[in-house]
């Protein structure tokens, strides 16, 4: 689990390097997107653009992604048990 605590940690801060970089052609866009929907409250489309804009975006992309990563890193190193562990002969009389 601490593996993909970590992994989630690392993939986060990298997603939030590369959105650093591209951020505002895509947070453009996704405006856009959501001022063309009439049938939206602005309250909940303000709302949603500061989540999705900024440290928000990585909050909610922690959210996600440390149980996903936690439960991938556990059933992984689970299974890697169940297929890599020594058999023991069994005990002589």
């Amino acid at each position: 689990m601490i593996a993909g605590l970590i992994g989630a940690v690392i993939t986060a801060v990298l997603a939030g390097l590369i959105i650093s970089w591209t951020g505002p052609l895509w947070q453009d866009r996704f405006r856009e997107t959501l001022e063309s929907n009439n049938q939206m409250p602005p309250e909940m489309r303000d709302w949603i653009i500061r989540l999705m804009t900024g440290k928000g975006l990585m909050v909610v992309y922690l959210a996600v992604n440390i149980p996903i990563y936690a439960i991938f890193g556990m059933l992984g190193s689970l299974l890697g048990v169940a297929i890599f562990k020594k058999k023991t002969p069994p005990p002589t009389a």
